[in-house]
């Protein structure tokens, strides 16, 4: 037996060749010779995703942060809400491509989150991301800060509909707020 210390455990690295194998088989659309090349791609990309986060700890495995369990069956109330804001940003985004309209007013804004460490801000900071014209820039604390292609109501809005969803998904508190103001600042 050896004494070599191996840079990533085995079982992390075949979880990221599993990914990255699925991810190549539906980009090139099951095509048998894309192999030839994604014999070599797939494997230095599962080692590379390992090596770039090698220094990261799991956002849940922090000793100060509770583990947070995500309650499936309240994630198919979530789909309809992330398929229509889908549907809106594309809707947006074909708006935007074929005219530029007078209101579009980009800038920042920022927001007081209310959701705890972890699981829950992780899965938030992430839909914002996806939600139509607005962009996850900066985590500082309690503070995010968030780019929009139009600062409005309807955007302020749509992320605190979304911090609610994501806050039932993890069975937290009820984020239910009449106090908008202070959870918003334009910068």
């Amino acid at each position: 037996m050896s004494n070599t210390v191996h840079p990533f455990p085995a079982k992390a690295y075949v979880k990221h060749l599993l990914i990255f194998t699925v991810v190549w088989v539906l980009l090139t659309k099951f095509a048998v010779s894309s192999w030839i090349i994604g014999i070599f791609v797939v494997p230095c990309a599962a080692w590379l995703s390992l090596w770039l986060f090698r220094g990261s700890t799991h956002i849940t495995a922090m000793p100060q942060q509770r583990e947070f369990s995500l309650d499936h069956f309240k994630l198919f109330r979530l789909i309809p809400f992330f398929i229509a804001n889908s549907i809106k940003g594309g809707i947006n985004t074909a708006r935007l491509a074929i005219f530029l309209p007078d209101d579009l007013s980009p800038g920042f804004a920022q927001y007081h989150l209310r959701l705890p460490e972890g699981r829950p801000r992780l899965w938030f900071l992430h839909m914002i991301s996806l939600l139509p014209g607005t962009l996850s820039v900066q985590l500082q604390k309690e503070c995010l800060l968030v780019h929009m292609l139009s600062v409005n109501h309807d955007n302020f809005q749509d992320i605190q509909t979304c911090e609610v969803y994501i806050a039932e998904l993890f069975d937290l508190p009820n984020l239910n707020s009449s106090d908008e103001h202070g959870l918003w600042r334009v910068l």
